[in-house]
């Protein structure tokens, strides 16, 4: 059985508390804060066959572009579907992290790549004329639908984003250039070079192809931190033990009963880091 969508608010990839935690950066830079409104009367939320959105083909040109000038490869953009036994089994390798892990130097240097590199990547897109407001504390600016923050961005070049929580110390260094930890602009960039260029929505397939998507845009260091940040997570929430029963059956559970990942700093260790796997026949 396929498990069902799962919607969630349009905050990047965070399923957990971390999507809401850390120093308020409203109080330092305020002229970030706008009020959300209401998209203008006309928009268009096109659809292709499978009922998501269409994919943002001038950010899929923009990601190209970004990897060209940071010599990384050229990004494929195809949408897969989801394997749920090698989600089972990130879930698993999720599970047995440790908690807080940020003392290793390995993690420190995943982290840090994984910062920097966000910073680079929202620096590119406002090169290329986007517009990123932060949302006003819990307010929703697109009412939990990927379809109203596309055609945002398509049609006004602008994303909102939320702000806050609790980031780890990494993640929480503040970007000199805007005033905002540097989660709040992972949060952006991700929505934008994610679910944005590939019509991803919040449920389990698109949060494995926004994945899929941004992670070709990190060096493969930054992108074990970020593997653990959203493959991680999201797998766990969607493929965890606590998804089947006894024998072993999908439970297919409601969004509203599947339980946040438990928030980890840490990277995935040995073989299968998980930061490679991308066709859906890879083991």
């Amino acid at each position: 059985m396929q498990p069902a969508p799962f919607p969630r608010r349009a905050s990047g990839a965070r399923l957990n508390p971390r999507g809401l935690r850390g120093a308020n950066p409203l109080a330092l830079n305020p002229d970030w804060v706008r009020r959300p409104s209401t998209l203008a009367p006309g928009d268009v939320f096109a659809t292709d066959e499978l009922g998501r959105p269409d994919a943002v083909p001038r950010i899929q040109a923009e990601a190209q572009a970004y990897n060209l000038r940071y010599n990384l490869p050229p990004i494929d953009h195809t949408y897969i579907g989801i394997d749920q036994r090698r989600g089972g089994r990130i879930a698993d390798a999720y599970n047995a992290m440790p908690l807080n892990d940020d003392a290793n130097p390995a993690v420190a240097e995943a982290y840090g790549a994984l910062a920097r590199e966000v910073q680079q990547q929202w620096a590119s897109a406002v090169a290329h004329g986007m517009t990123f407001e932060a949302a006003v504390g819990d307010a929703d600016a697109y009412h939990d639908s990927v379809f109203e923050m596309v055609a945002d961005v398509r049609d006004h070049h602008h994303l909102w984003f939320f702000t806050g929580g609790e980031p780890n110390r990494f993640m929480a260094r503040l970007d000199v250039a805007t005033g905002l930890p540097v989660n709040d602009l992972f949060r952006a960039i991700h929505d934008y070079f994610g679910h944005c260029a590939m019509g991803a929505d919040f449920g389990v397939i698109g949060e494995e192809n926004a994945w899929v998507a941004h992670s070709q845009m990190f060096t493969l260091t930054a992108r074990r931190a970020l593997t653990v940040e959203t493959r991680g997570q999201n797998s766990w929430v969607n493929f965890g033990r606590q998804n089947y029963d006894l024998m072993g059956r999908y439970l297919n559970l409601p969004p509203t009963r599947r339980p946040f990942a438990v928030q980890k700093t840490g990277i995935f260790d040995g073989v299968n880091d998980w930061i490679n796997q991308l066709p859906i026949n890879t083991p």
